[in-house]
């Protein structure tokens, strides 16, 4: 049977059409199985470091220091460039030195205290420390006026040198005015309000 042009034409475009799609076929099966491997390798990668990651203890997060360090306070002035917080604007430089006297004071009778932190810098690092003899003194006024403080008083200045201190576990002010100031409308400024009344006492 002899084909016409046209037919002859067609049965080339058809068959041409088919082997075309085989290779499309074939292609995307390669194509599919290569991303196959990789997706699955990288997803499985994936799944394992989230795995890890929620089976991971979480560091805590530090709570930033109410008070302003004395040193650094120093250096701020000295660079002309003073950033108080709300603390600080609350109260006196006397009032700040005995605020940071104390929560150095309870720092080391904790056992906790670094050797870097004798010149009330807090500038962290170094190793534990015993406690020098030139503050044997000072522990000692410490005690005195830990005494003479009412349990109110205390239970804030616990507060505000375990946040101070950057203890594990510390409360943020916000947190503490939360537990020790449960009917005040801004607990985060009632507690710092109240360290600083604290801190006059101190003095």
């Amino acid at each position: 049977m002899t084909l016409t042009d046209d037919e002859l034409r067609h049965a080339i475009s058809a068959g041409m059409t088919h082997v075309l799609d085989s290779i499309a076929r074939v292609r995307h099966r390669r194509v599919e199985a290569a991303l196959r491997r990789g997706t699955l390798s990288i997803r499985a990668s994936r799944t394992e470091r989230r795995r890890e990651a929620r089976m991971r203890p979480r560091r805590p997060l530090r709570q930033q220091p109410l008070l302003t360090p004395y040193s650094v306070r120093v250096q701020m002035i000295a660079a002309g460039d003073v950033q108080l917080t709300e603390l600080d604007s609350l109260i006196t430089d006397e009032e700040a030195r005995a605020l940071e006297e104390w929560a150095l004071c309870e720092e080391m009778l904790s056992g906790r205290v670094k050797s870097a932190s004798w010149d009330l810098g807090r500038g962290g690092g170094g190793q534990s420390a015993p406690i020098p003899d030139a503050w044997l003194a000072q522990l000692g006024e410490h005690g005195r006026r830990r005494a003479g403080m009412g349990a109110g008083s205390l239970q804030i200045l616990a507060a505000f040198t375990a946040l101070q201190n950057g203890s594990e576990g510390a409360l943020s002010a916000a947190q503490c005015g939360e537990r020790l100031f449960p009917g005040a409308r801004n607990k985060r400024r009632a507690f710092i309000g109240a360290v600083a009344r604290v801190a006059g006492r101190l003095v």
